[in-house]
């Protein structure tokens, strides 16, 4: 709805979302050391990536957020919405 209303906004929002849920992984992994060793190994996720521990499994994840942080910034800058 907010989209329909004003495109900025809504990027300007998902932006904040994707940038909290960024950091939010990232401190997850770094409050459990022990994900490091925890291998991850899950058949059925296999196209989302192979990683050697659940704690590189979740890093990944909190770069995604960052990528789609990076597009709705991408987003907002074009001329028709800043």
């Amino acid at each position: 709805m907010l989209f329909l209303i004003t495109p900025a906004s809504s990027y300007r929002l998902n932006a904040d979302f994707e940038d909290h849920a960024e950091h939010e992984y990232m401190e997850f992994v770094d409050a459990h050391p022990e994900l490091e060793t925890r291998p991850w190994d899950c058949p059925e996720a296999a196209a989302y990536g192979c990683f050697a521990s659940v704690a590189d499994l979740i890093r990944q994840i909190g770069c995604d957020e960052r990528a789609h942080k990076e597009e709705s910034l991408a987003r907002l800058a074009e001329p028709r919405l800043g």
